[in-house]
């Protein structure tokens, strides 16, 4: 039983070390370049919490450029003042079908490509609009979606009263790089990723999979140079 509690406790710590967590304020510098709000797309390395780093982003027209089979990496930054608690709490509020304990409670990727890797346009529009994400997905939730994958907000009170959060291509624990590199490899310049960045929760008593995700809340564009 000991054993047991031991590997919880470290599994809880690398889930912090991977997500992002420092115990450190966020540089100024990410507010000064993209403001609150905003997801920073890094070409070149982990953007750290509270070390700004403008050579890790290549930004222009309101866009982040990377180069086809290469990588990046991905930091969120939360709307001033707020937290995942209370982006979780307003978006509750609006289900009349949640329930506290049947719930497993999500920060929330999606990532949507322009192609697919034959060069086929995948939306009539882009970016794509909210009613082109469904809002009860399971992992594998359409072939318009590239990648869709999940980190937990229980691993503590601490998880809930972050203002933003990354995510690191190198870290095998997450799903960026598994669903994403296939896409970059066979990219051509000018194709775009659509990355969103929510909260949702997973269903955990009901005998389905199902996630219940809300609106995208933060957004970026990524463009294949």
């Amino acid at each position: 039983m000991k054993k047991a509690k031991t590997i919880n406790f470290v599994i809880v710590i690398l889930i912090f070390v991977f997500l992002g967590l420092n115990f450190v304020d966020l540089d100024q510098g990410y507010i000064n370049k993209f403001g609150y709000n905003s997801i920073c797309v890094s070409k070149n390395g982990y953007p750290q919490v509270d070390k700004f780093d403008a050579s890790q982003f290549d930004f222009r027209n309101g866009k982040f450029y990377v180069e086809a089979k290469s990588s990046f990496c991905i930091r969120a930054i939360l709307p001033d003042g707020k937290t995942y608690r209370d982006l979780l709490t307003n978006f509750t509020s609006t289900r009349s079908d949640y329930a506290p304990e049947d719930a497993l409670e999500n920060m929330v990727w999606r990532i949507f490509a322009s192609h697919d890797q034959n060069g086929k346009k995948l939306f009539e529009n882009w970016p794509p609009s909210p009613s082109d994400m469904n809002k009860e997905v399971t992992y594998m939730t359409s072939d318009k979606e590239l990648a869709f994958f999940t980190f937990s907000l229980q691993q503590g009170a601490a998880a809930l009263d972050w203002k933003t959060s990354g995510v690191d291509w190198k870290e095998d624990a997450n799903n960026l790089r598994l669903l994403v590199s296939r896409w970059l490899d066979n990219a051509k310049p000018g194709w775009q990723l659509y990355i969103v960045h929510t909260v949702g929760y997973q269903e955990v008593h009901r005998g389905n999979e199902r996630f219940i995700v809300d609106d995208p809340l933060i957004t970026a564009i990524v463009e294949v140079k």
